[in-house]
Parts: structure tokens; sequence; C-alpha cells
């Protein structure tokens, strides 16, 4: 026996093989040193080596690891920009170790047959407010096609702020009758489709643009007797006069840390009928209160300043 891997036939000098020879995970050459005797005189005889190379048949096929890949990436990005890598090897040799990677449902990405690497191919199909999550499957196919392995991949959405906030009516009126300064009054309400910081929302007051009834008169200027909380939209009454109508410019704005914050605005319009009690400020109140007018706000330039009209 030589090496427990061949045996020759004392006779014939025929070489068999006696194991299973494998060029990927063994030895693709052997060298055999081969050694004749003569019967009559054992002390004549002559030597030669034998090279035995393992020819490497395509056995084998291309094996992802890991077999499942958690990516990251950015809603929007550019077409081609590098999302992340699978890797599968193949232990075949030379031309049977090679394989190529495809996607299975790749629409809004594709991966270099060569490297791995899967890039964007479409970013108007990475919006994060469409489908947060992108399910693909990866192939890595031997050269003859005939084997290959599979690898899942889970694409994640990263938010940016590329959404407006948007109020749920064009506008709001309100009719309010028979309420004390203090008292809950209506509610504005918006949303924003993002996530994260990008749709927290601020409410604020704008400009006031007019009143209108007994509080018109020529000697008071335009204002807006009400407060809105920054936080839930909430309009509380801070003090005015019966039979007037109000009307401003809200805004809401979203919150976001790493880009321009955007913003909304809608009409106001607030009709007070009657109030109970009647609110009266003696001079030295009138002078010392702050919140009678709603503080304009104006993020990001979103709503202009306007001077008060009478």
């Amino acid at each position: 026996e030589m090496d427990h891997k061949f045996r020759i036939n004392n006779i014939s000098g025929e070489i068999s093989v006696l194991q299973e020879l494998d060029a990927d995970g063994g030895l693709d050459r052997y060298v055999i040193i081969l050694k004749a005797l003569q019967q009559s005189n054992p002390f004549r005889s002559a030597t030669s080596t034998l090279y035995v190379h393992v020819i490497d048949i395509n056995d084998n096929p291309p094996i992802f690891s890991p077999n499942n890949y958690n990516c990251n990436v950015t809603e929007h990005s550019a077409v081609g920009q590098v999302i992340c890598r699978v890797t599968a090897t193949d232990t075949d040799k030379g031309a049977n170790g090679e394989f190529r990677y495809e996607l299975t449902n790749g629409n809004a990405v594709d991966i270099d047959p060569i490297s791995g690497y899967i890039h964007v191919k479409d970013t108007k199909m990475l919006d994060r407010e469409t489908e947060s999550h992108l399910f693909i499957k990866a192939i890595a196919k031997s050269s003859d096609g005939e084997m290959m392995d599979n690898a899942n991949i889970t694409i994640n959405l990263i938010d940016i702020n590329d959404n407006s906030p948007m109020f749920t009516q064009s506008s709001y009126n309100l009719i309010v009758q028979n309420i004390s300064i203090g008292d809950y009054v209506g509610k504005i309400t918006a949303f924003d489709l993002d996530s994260g910081d990008n749709r927290k929302l601020t409410y604020a007051c704008g400009t006031c643009l007019s009143n209108i009834g007994v509080c018109s008169g020529d000697s008071m200027k335009c204002h807006f007797p009400f407060s809105i909380d920054p936080e839930t939209g909430n309009i509380t009454l801070n003090g005015c006069t019966a039979g007037c109508i109000y009307s401003t410019l809200v805004s809401v704005c979203d919150s976001s840390k790493f880009s321009p914050r955007l913003c909304a605005t809608t009409l106001l319009v607030i009709r007070v009928d009657d109030i109970s009690p009647f609110p009266i400020f003696d001079r030295e109140k009138e002078n010392n209160r702050t919140s009678l007018h709603c503080s304009p706000v104006y993020p990001d330039s979103t709503i202009a300043p306007t001077s008060d009209t009478t």
C-alpha cells in the first residue's frame, strides 16, 4: 500500500486507488516512489518516481456564509449607492470554483455578479413611507448552472425628512358659546408620514388676519385671544369680547434634527357668540397680562410675518 491511498499489484504492476481522492479537501498531487525487485535476486532492483495529479470535477456547490443578512440604507439613496455585501465560497478548484451572484426579486436593488455587492438600482422605489423593509433573495450559482445556494436579505429603509406635515382639514371653523377664560374650545390636528423626530409636530399661531364684530373698531389692533398648545393642538380661551369673529393662520412643523424643518399652515376661524363670565380686566391687570395675544411664531420662514391691521 502506498500512503493508504494507492495499491500496486506485485505481479502486474497495476496501480489502483484505495480511497476516494478529493482535489478540493485533500491533496491534488501525489509523489510515489516505485521499486521493482528481481525475484531470483532481490539485490537487483530499479526505482522510479510516479506523479499522480488529481483532476478536479465540479462536485461542490457555492455556499453562503451567513445565510441571512440584515442591511440598512437611507430611503431615496442615489443609484449605485452600495448597501451591503453577501459572500459565498466554492471549494472546487479553478474554473469549477467559479460562480455568479443573482437576485430573484431585486426591482429596487441589484447585485454585482462577481463581488456580491448590493447597490441601489431605482431610487424612487426606496420609499420608506410606501415600504419600510425590502425582502429579497440572493443566489450563488455554479459556473455550469447545476448547483446553487440561497441567502435571505432584509433591507431596512432609514427615514429622511421628505414629507411635510398635513392638517386633517383644509381650514378650521369653530363656534364657541358660554365658555370661561381658560376653557378648552377646540382642537387642530395634523399628521406626518415620516418616522421618529421627523414626525414629531409642534403647533404655533401665525399672523392674526382679522377681527370682525364689536371688537373691530378702528382703534383696536388685530389680535387673537386664544392659545394653542404646541404639542397637542388644543385651543383654549385667553380672553375676548362676545360677538366677535377671529381668524388667524396656524402653523405645524416637524422636529427634524438633521435637515430643515418642514411646515404647513391652515386657516383657523373662531366665532365667539357669548362668554360667561364676561372677561373684565382693570388697567393694572391689563398691563400685566401676557397671554391675551397668541405670540406669532414663524418657523423656518414658512409663515412670513405681516403688520397688524386695524
